[in-house]
Parts: C-alpha cells; sequence; structure tokens
C-alpha cells in the first residue's frame, strides 16, 4: 500500500516448515515489523506477543493443539527443541525472528 515503508527481504537462517506455515510467518512478522516502524508497537516483546496470538489464532482455526514460542530482537542465541516442521529463525533488516511449536 502506499506510504507503507520498504521492507527489506527477509534473510532466512534455518527452516524446519513448510511452504504455507513458513509463507505465514513472513507474511505475519512483515506486518508485525511496518508496526515496529511506525512505532505502533515499540518493544520487540510486543511484536513477539502479536505473532503469537496470530499463529495461536491460526492454529485454533484449523483443530490444532500445541504451543507455539515466538522470540524477537536483535541479539540472542538460541537452542531449542521443536516438533518436527514447526521452525524458522529469519532477520528482516536488523530484527531477528525466531517462530517455533513446542508441547
Amino acid at each position: 500500500p502506499a506510504g507503507e515503508p520498504e521492507v527489506p527481504k527477509p534473510i532466512i537462517k534455518v527452516v524446519d516448515m513448510n511452504n504455507e506455515d513458513m509463507e505465514f510467518a513472513l507474511e505475519t512478522c512483515k506486518k508485525t515489523y511496518i508496526s515496529l516502524f511506525k512505532t505502533e508497537l515499540r518493544y520487540f516483546q510486543e511484536v513477539a506477543e502479536v505473532i503469537k496470538k496470530e499463529f495461536d489464532k491460526r492454529q485454533e482455526a484449523k483443530g490444532q493443539l500445541g504451543t507455539w514460542h515466538v522470540v524477537v530482537g536483535q541479539h540472542f542465541g538460541s537452542f531449542v527443541t521443536h516438533e518436527v516442521k514447526k521452525m524458522i529463525h529469519f532477520t528482516i533488516g536488523q530484527v531477528s525472528f525466531l517462530i517455533y511449536k513446542h508441547g
């Protein structure tokens, strides 16, 4: 849309996710990245919360169980256990996103 900031191309670091879930993750995170850029969201914690709620809502609509975890920030390390085909780690600009399902 007009007036929207240009979003840098996501750089995928690690992915174990089907294409449908990956596209959902990338689109959801692009929207929150724009909200962060426009200061509609001010903290990475708020961004992570919005993304988690979107994943939970989508999962509930599909009648699936489990827990999604979302980490958003600029400097973090991770080592996580996740369900098969339910994890992605990527960056958009200087912001990193880690989304995975476990439990």
